[in-house]
């Protein structure tokens, strides 16, 4: 039963996951089709990174 949580944890977090690349590519669009800041543009990307990051510690919890 725990690990089948644990499983479907992971699964969320990873749907999460897709969900939130999803964004950060129609936001890419968005800051280039409307010439917008490279800072905002840098904001995402660093938003990005911690996402990344937060799934790895997070993924690894489970292993």
């Amino acid at each position: 039963d725990s690990y089948e949580r644990k499983a479907h944890q992971v699964l969320d977090i990873y749907r999460a996951f897709k969900t939130d690349i999803a964004n950060f590519n129609v936001k890419v669009a968005e800051v280039n089709a409307n010439h917008q800041t490279v800072k905002e543009l840098l904001e995402w990307n660093d938003k990005y990174d911690a996402l990344v990051d937060q799934l790895e510690v997070t993924s690894v919890k489970f292993i």
